[in-house]
């Protein structure tokens, strides 16, 4: 049987060798810019111009983006924007989603918020959005951290 020798080890507190990712930045920025550029890449910014209302789904490993999720949510039964836009039917408005100007201050949101708050090291965040009929956006932020535990 042999023993593990510990003699070789690297000199780390605990604390470094539990947390890692925390001493890697004080906040989420370069997770904020993975995120950013994700939303400006051409498909998305192409599907959010597109609907009022839409979400995407972000996994995070060690404070990075690790795979980002389209989600789309199809209600059952007539939609709201298809009720507005038969209520406007005689005006020439039609509903869009995040224009440019929009984007801007949407994303400005995302990165006020995650870069002020504890780093991310593992889970999930869900940013969602929402055309408001006077155009301003609505926004939120989901995030769900995980912990996992050894199994005995």
């Amino acid at each position: 049987m042999s023993t593990l020798d510990v003699t070789n080890t690297p000199n780390r507190s605990d604390a470094q060798m539990i947390t890692p990712a925390l001493n890697a930045g004080s906040n989420n920025t370069k997770l904020f810019q993975q995120i950013k550029a994700e939303l400006l890449a051409f498909e998305s910014t192409k599907m959010m111009a597109t609907l009022a209302k839409h979400e995407r789904k972000f996994f995070v490993r060690n404070n990075q983006l690790h795979i980002s999720y389209n989600q789309i949510s199809i209600p059952l039964g007539i939609t709201t924007s298809v009720a507005v836009e038969k209520e406007n039917s005689d005006s020439n408005t039609q509903l869009v989603g995040l224009d440019r100007k929009k984007l801007k201050t949407y994303l400005i949101l995302i990165e006020n918020t995650l870069t002020n708050i504890d780093p991310i090291d593992y889970g999930e965040i869900t940013l969602g959005y929402e055309i408001q009929e006077d155009g301003s956006v609505n926004g939120n932020i989901l995030i769900q951290t995980q912990v996992n535990h050894s199994r005995l």
